[in-house]
């Protein structure tokens, strides 16, 4: 399990950029070797390893570099500096119908990209009926492919990729255009292989994918490398910078965060401070979540919660500037990093009061949480009237636990089945 599958050190991909194509041909001839190109990095720099059995899930924006990253292991671009090991048998889906002849039905297709994987023809007969089956796109595996949809041809790619056993799996964002039933399909066959101890590099934008079926996430960032961590961290610092960015294309920082005296924050009773100081927070702060936490209906704070009973989740927010338009949710998620629940005030299009410098909200918004036991955050913050970009955000603001009485409830929800609930009839 510690062998080393991929060896990734210090790659970087330069490609040279001109503002006009005439200055292609002035630099190739002018006689001093003027450059008329600035250099652009996909990539900079980046190292990592990928063990034996490591399921990566590879995150970032568009143009971050990380098709990239993926064509240069698998042979299809070369890398500019650095150097690259791959130990073992790689099959890869980077873009749909390469390596395919649009001309050709799928029958022929997967015979001639056997071939090319370096299948024998008693190989290519035993899986071909499997890669038909699993591909399950019906009359159309006899039709050319340049009549496929993409969705069927996703279906083909992962098919033809998953069927020659591969050592390393490799899937840049195929599986994004294919139907729920064939995508859950694709991922029961992620956990199949990851109990082969199956080395799988996964790009995807679905977090929650990522963060299911990933036991480690990278980000990429401007062709560098950001982090390398686990699913849930990656994603808290990607959901951090998309924020961040769109929040500077539309609103500019406030230069100094406004400082609230303690008499200017509205006191209730029973309420103790929630938010987690030390949490990751951003925005810029024109509104302010300053507390955070659950009542009983005994309005008591409480962080231990059961699934059977009704609480109420509060927020209490200061604005630190006039704000006319604004959004608050509910964002839950457990301790994987997988979103549990989230929606917010502009999807159930409740209109809010726009609010005054100086002001102080109390949310209160009655929940019945029927999860199963385990440990679940909170993460909070206040957006503008659309959700676009973020006043404030706190990552894991406020940690809780859900205790049921029952000692069978396994999963994420508790669906409260009981004996009684079973209607059992012989026929």
């Amino acid at each position: 399990m510690n062998e080393v599958v991929i060896d990734i050190k210090n790659i970087s991909k330069v490609y040279s950029l001109y503002k006009k194509h005439i200055d292609r041909l002035k630099e190739a001839f002018h006689p001093f070797g003027k450059k008329y190109h600035s250099d652009f990095y996909a990539l900079n720099d980046i190292s990592f390893e990928l063990r034996k059995g490591d399921t990566l899930g590879l995150i970032g924006k568009n143009g971050s570099g990380k098709s990239t990253l993926l064509k240069i292991i698998t042979g299809v671009v070369k890398e500019s500096s650095g150097s690259f090991k791959v130990n073992g048998t790689i099959s890869s889906i980077l873009e749909l119908g390469v390596g395919f002849n649009p001309e050709l039905n799928g029958e022929e297709n997967i015979f001639f990209n056997s071939l090319f994987q370096e299948q024998s023809k008693k190989e290519l007969k035993n899986k071909m009926k499997e890669i038909i089956d699993f591909a399950d796109i019906g009359e159309y595996i006899s039709q050319p492919i340049k009549t496929y949809s993409s969705g069927m041809l996703a279906r083909l790619a992962f098919s033809c990729a998953i069927s020659i056993d591969p050592q390393i799996l490799i899937v840049d964002e195929a599986l994004a255009v294919g139907d729920a039933q064939f995508v859950r399909k694709c991922f029961t066959k992620f956990e199949e292989l990851r109990e082969k101890k199956i080395t799988i590099l996964f790009v995807s934008h679905s977090q929650e994918a990522v963060l299911q079926f990933c036991n480690r996430g990278i980000l990429l960032e401007k062709g560098k490398l950001v982090i390398d961590s686990t699913p849930s961290e990656a994603f808290n610092l990607y959901n951090k910078l998309i924020t961040e960015e769109a929040r500077e294309k539309i609103s500019p920082p406030t230069e100094k965060k406004v400082n609230i005296s303690s008499s200017q924050i509205i006191q209730k009773k029973d309420v103790i401070n929630g938010l987690d100081k030390i949490a990751e927070q951003f925005g810029n702060y024109h509104a302010e979540v300053i507390d955070i936490g659950f009542f009983d209906e005994e309005k008591q704070a409480i962080n231990i919660l059961n699934s059977r009973k009704k609480y109420f989740l509060f927020y209490k927010i200061i604005f630190n500037e006039d704000v006319e338009d604004y959004s608050i949710g509910v964002h839950i998620r457990n301790l994987a990093g997988l979103v549990i629940y989230y929606t917010t005030t502009y999807i159930l299009g409740i209109k809010l009061n726009s609010m005054k410098k100086n002001q102080v909200l109390f949310v209160e918004i009655e929940v019945e949480l029927n999860l199963a036991s385990g440990d679940y955050f909170l993460y909070t913050g206040v957006n503008n009237k659309d959700d676009s970009f973020c006043y404030h955000g706190v990552i894991n603001a406020y940690k809780f636990s859900i205790v049921n009485d029952e000692k069978n409830d396994f999963g994420l929800i508790n669906l409260k089945v009981t004996e009684k609930d079973f209607n059992l009839k012989i026929t």
